[in-house]
């Protein structure tokens, strides 16, 4: 059963734990800046990238292609992502 908890007497839950949409009980609400809010996920991409040498040496740039895509919940910081990206990277 799910009932709303008074925030001044019970307290809010942490946002991880907060239900953000009936429709999808995973679904988080986030911002970024003052300015942006959504309710859903949030979407981490690994691209290749030039290296700086190449940059350097004047070598045409190859276009970016996304490698990894790895989803989390909205709470997530994309600090926090970043060693789960490593990770994945790592283990090919």
């Amino acid at each position: 059963m799910i009932k709303k908890r008074d925030a001044d007497d019970e307290g809010v839950p942490p946002g991880p734990l907060r239900l953000a949409s009936p429709c999808d009980p995973d679904a988080r609400w986030a911002a970024k800046g003052e300015d942006l809010f959504w309710t859903g996920y949030k979407v981490h991409l690994t691209e290749t990238c030039d290296t700086p040498a190449e940059a350097e040496a004047g070598v045409p740039a190859a276009p970016n292609l996304i490698t990894d895509v790895f989803t989390t919940d909205a709470t997530v910081p994309g600090v926090k992502a970043t060693p789960l990206v490593q990770q994945r990277l790592a283990a090919g």
